[in-house]
C-alpha cells in the first residue's frame, strides 16, 4: 500500500506544478489581452482560444486533485456516516463505480478525439506555428485517464482496507 500512495504523492505533485504552470499563463495572457484590447483596441488573435482550452485542462487537472485528496462531495458526505469496514466497503462499492464510468469516458473521448487526430484541423496559429486542435483536446482523453488511474488506485486502497481491516489512508475516525 505504501506504494500506492507514493505513487498518489508523485501524481498529486505532477498535477499541481501542471496546474500552477496553466493558471499563470491563463491569468498572464487574459491580463494581457484586457491591457492590449484597452490601449490598442487590439491584442493575440489566437489569445482567447488558447485561453479557452486551457480552462478544460485547469477543470481536469483540478479534478484529478480533488480525486487524489478524496474531496469529491458525495463520497465525502458518504464517509462521514460510516466507520470501519462498512465505510471501506462504501468506499470500495464508490471507487469500482467511479473508475468504471471513467473508462467509459475514456472511450468516448477517444471516439471524439480520433478524427480530429486522424485529419488535424489548425485550431490557432501562433508566430507562423500552426498548433493542431488535438494539441489541446488530447486533455479529454487524458484527464479522463487520469482520473481513471486516481480511482483505480482509491479502488486497491479500498479493497486493502476492507480485506484487513484497517482504516482507509487520510479517512481517519
Amino acid at each position: 500500500m505504501e506504494a500506492i500512495r507514493r505513487v498518489e504523492a508523485w501524481l498529486g505533485m505532477a498535477e499541481r506544478l501542471l496546474l500552477t504552470v496553466i493558471v499563470t499563463v491563463v491569468l498572464t495572457l487574459s491580463f494581457y489581452q484586457v491591457v492590449m484590447r484597452a490601449l490598442f483596441s487590439g491584442g493575440i488573435l489566437w489569445g482567447d482560444t488558447l485561453s479557452r482550452h486551457l480552462v478544460v485542462w485547469i477543470g481536469f487537472l483540478g479534478a484529478g486533485l480533488a480525486a487524489g485528496a478524496d474531496k469529491q462531495f458525495a463520497m465525502d458526505a458518504s464517509t462521514r456516516l460510516f466507520s470501519g469496514r462498512l465505510k471501506a466497503g462504501v468506499m470500495l462499492a464508490c471507487h469500482v463505480f467511479t473508475t468504471i464510468v471513467c473508462a467509459f469516458l475514456i472511450k468516448a473521448s477517444l471516439a471524439f478525439f480520433r478524427p480530429e487526430l486522424a485529419e488535424p484541423k489548425t485550431l490557432l496559429t501562433a508566430a507562423g506555428v500552426k498548433v493542431p486542435a488535438w494539441a489541446l483536446e488530447i486533455i479529454i482523453p487524458a484527464g479522463f485517464a487520469l482520473l481513471f488511474a486516481h480511482y483505480l488506485l482509491k479502488t486497491a486502497q479500498a479493497g486493502h482496507a476492507l480485506a484487513t481491516g484497517r482504516e482507509l489512508p487520510g479517512h481517519a475516525e
